[in-house]
């Protein structure tokens, strides 16, 4: 009995090269700078797969570069629409026959999916990419890529943001005063691990949980 084909993912995008082995039960993942070649060869070079399944803008690259690898290139959007439904279903959720995707990366996509396919509606420049270049510009240093979680775990954005709770201190809007009003309007604090935490929330979760 010959062996299964050993397929290996990658998402090569602006900022980062995401490789991901599919498994039975879980996903093994990694990344790295997108430029980093040098780290994607060495985890080939572990993986041993017999082929690459690559989507992003880098994609075209890696299939020029990675000689002697097998390589199939998808488009984008196509690569999202597929894995959506595939990514659900592994946590236990049935999505609906239509509904809209949005995936943030560098920048931010959202498509409409249903029965005619996916269709790009919309998006924002806002991404990996701005808290990589706000992170450079306010803190000086790379945030996404030095130790994100001790910053987080450090900081307290409500010092920074602007809460529901600071604007009706007496409850009265039907709203969570935890909630984020608007993102950097407070500032009463401009500590590194405060500013960090604000902008990983400015592109996540506006709710402290």
């Amino acid at each position: 009995m010959s062996n299964p084909i050993r397929t290996v993912g990658a998402d090569a995008g602006a900022t980062l090269c995401k490789l991901v082995l599919p498994a039975e039960t879980e996903f093994h993942a990694v990344k790295f700078p997108s430029g980093d070649m040098a780290a994607l060869r060495a985890c080939l070079d572990e993986w041993k797969p017999h082929r690459l399944v690559a989507t992003g803008g880098g994609a075209a690259r890696l299939a020029r570069e990675l000689n002697g690898l097998e390589v199939h290139t998808v488009p984008e959007f196509a690569a999202w629409a597929r894995g959506a439904p595939l990514l659900a279903a592994r946590v236990g959720l049935e999505l609906p026959e239509t509904y809209l995707l949005a995936v943030v990366g560098t920048g931010t996509s959202a498509l409409a999916l249903g029965p005619d396919g996916a269709k790009r509606v919309g998006g924002s420049a806002l991404g990996g990419g701005t808290l990589l270049g706000l992170g450079r510009l306010l803190l000086g240093v790379d945030i996404v890529r030095r130790d994100l979680r001790a910053s987080r775990a450090r900081g307290d954005r409500r010092k920074v943001d602007l809460l529901v709770g600071d604007i009706y201190p007496g409850g009265e809007i039907p709203l969570p005063k935890e909630l984020n009003a608007a993102s950097f309007a407070k500032l009463a604090s401009r500590e590194p691990p405060d500013i960090a935490h604000a902008l990983v929330g400015m592109l996540g979760r506006e709710l402290w949980v």
